[in-house]
């Protein structure tokens, strides 16, 4: 009989469904999974966090035959994809302003979560790619595009959400988190 332990993991300060929070370093796996002799290890999410994980984990004598991962996130380049505008140079900045919360200067070619995130604005987040829309923010105003890869609901559209883990700011927006 096979045993599955699944344990989900927050950034946020505010834990996801009561899960811990903090970086998946090899101090925090090692409270979570306890003993790590002879289990199998199924690794999901962005690309960098899979990566923190697989060499803790390896740091903790994990060998690699008994890793497998699933990655999402977003793109390495949104300005090499069909959305980017051909006119709008990768370096642009922008402007976000968020309702109650301040105003920031940012890279367009940065997700709008990790653009809040670092400038100490917490949005909550769980999947990091567009797909179950925890970090849903309301675009009051500009324009924002979204990778090929999102599948955006047409709800979301309809009430003026994106996604903040899966937009890019092409323009100075202003955004309200509900």
């Amino acid at each position: 009989m096979t045993a599955f332990k699944s344990t989900t993991c927050s950034r946020n300060r505010t834990a996801v469904g009561g899960g811990a929070t903090g970086l998946l370093d090899q101090t925090l796996l090692k409270s979570l999974l306890g003993s790590l002799d002879g289990r199998r290890y199924y690794i999901c999410g962005p690309n960098a966090m899979c990566n923190l994980v697989i060499d803790s984990l390896g740091a903790l004598g994990v060998p690699n035959h008994l890793l497998r991962r699933e990655l999402y996130g977003p793109p390495a380049q949104i300005t090499e994809e069909s959305v980017w505008p051909s006119n709008l140079p990768a370096d642009t900045r922008c402007q976000v302003a968020v309702e109650g919360r301040g105003e920031f200067d940012v890279a367009a070619n940065e997700t709008l979560l990790n653009s809040l995130e670092r400038n100490g604005v917490e949005v909550r987040a769980t999947c990091r790619s567009g797909e179950c829309g925890a970090c849903r923010l309301q675009l009051l105003s500009g324009r924002v595009v979204v990778s090929e890869q999102t599948c955006v609901r047409e709800a979301d559209t309809v009430h003026g959400f994106v996604h903040a883990c899966a937009s890019y700011p092409i323009e100075d927006v202003k955004v309200k988190i509900p």
